[in-house]
């Protein structure tokens, strides 16, 4: 297989950390995230990387610095000839500045949305905190479709998706699902 760069959107726990980890840890592929980035910021700024917080810097920097800010950082830390697992879009910028590399491709990892709650109340992240449940649909129509061209904008993204997983069965079920990804988009390259 030559080089490519998968990335991975979709909306709150529906399973993209499953398949990077996957990809990781089964594949080989170099792990590079946008979130790792906000969060890296945060913690030099001193601030919990909440998911409150996350969604404020990210949207900050993207008005700030253009809406391929995060995505123009990213690549510049990555190399020709590896493999990479790039984890949460959230804005059709940084979809953009990927397509310009004929390697990548974009994947939609979708579950259903109380499902997806469910799974984040479990995996106790300090970004989860979003209880109740109505509090999780709040934060999530905020990242489907922010007020402005550089907030996020998850719909818009996962619109542009070259390949959709749904995560509806068991981690075996999803796994053997990138499995035939990956030899499907293997032939395409």
């Amino acid at each position: 297989m030559s080089s490519m760069i998968i990335g991975l959107t979709g909306k709150f726990a529906c399973g993209k950390s499953e398949v990077a980890n996957y990809l990781v840890k089964q594949k080989g592929f170099e792990y590079r995230s946008f979130s790792g980035l906000m969060e890296d910021d945060l913690k030099s700024q001193g601030k919990p990387a909440t998911r409150e917080n996350l969604i404020v810097i990210g949207n900050e920097m993207r008005e700030n610095h253009g809406s391929d800010y995060w995505a123009e950082r990213l690549l510049a830390g990555m190399t020709d000839n590896k493999n990479y697992v790039v984890e949460s879009f959230r804005n059709p910028a940084e979809v953009k500045v990927l397509r310009a590399r004929p390697d990548f491709k974009l994947v939609f990892v979708d579950a259903p949305q109380k499902v997806r709650y469910d799974w984040m109340l479990n995996r106790g992240r300090v970004a989860d905190n979003m209880q109740p449940f109505t509090r999780f649909q709040e934060l999530e129509a905020l990242e489907s479709k922010g007020p402005t061209q550089s907030s996020q904008q998850i719909d818009a993204v996962i619109a542009t998706a070259d390949a959709q997983l749904n995560n509806v069965g068991t981690l075996e079920d999803l796994f053997r699902d990138v499995d035939t990804l990956l030899a499907k988009l293997a032939v395409e390259a």
